[in-house]
């Protein structure tokens, strides 16, 4: 798979394009698409060179809080292919409404205990208790833990 995708004779092709060229050339698996796209995928070249991937633009809607340390939203970015060389998968990211304040980490893997950590070390330690704290319905973010550590901290959460 590696020397048709970047071999000598390789032009780096996508997963449906190498799939082609390994049956032309006789080999076969139940699972050759997913594993050529997979491969694909997970090219560091292909994701720094590859072509960049355009959606429609959509009207931003900006959320503004009107007083200091009432809101802030938070969200994991991830898995991403390859991991990091600390085998890192995952970024935990969070932005301050009131002044667009980014703070991200790396993760190896997300549990809520990374979460709470998070929320304290990065957000309660340097800016306050939050009134507010935005995040998905990921079940790391509603989860049993984070539930009760907001409802200790006096922070609400919104889905």
């Amino acid at each position: 798979m590696a020397e048709v995708h970047e071999g000598i004779c390789g032009a780096h092709q996508e997963g449906e394009k190498m799939k082609w060229t390994l049956s032309r050339k006789g080999y076969y698996c139940p699972s050759m698409i997913k594993d050529c796209i997979e491969f694909a995928k997970s090219c560091e070249e292909c994701q720094k060179h590859g072509p960049i991937q355009r959606l429609p633009a959509n009207e931003l809607h900006s959320i503004v809080k009107p007083w200091s340390f009432r809101g802030w939203e938070i969200d994991i970015i991830g898995q991403i292919h390859p991991p990091s060389s600390k085998n890192h998968r995952y970024i935990i990211i969070t932005i301050y409404y009131f002044t667009k304040w980014v703070e991200a980490i790396p993760l190896k893997e997300v549990y809520q205990k990374e979460i709470l950590d998070f929320i304290e070390d990065h957000i309660i330690v340097w800016f306050g208790v939050p009134q507010t704290i935005t995040m998905d319905q990921g079940t790391v973010f509603t989860g049993r833990k984070v539930m009760q550590y907001a409802q200790s901290r006096g922070i609400k959460l919104v889905t």
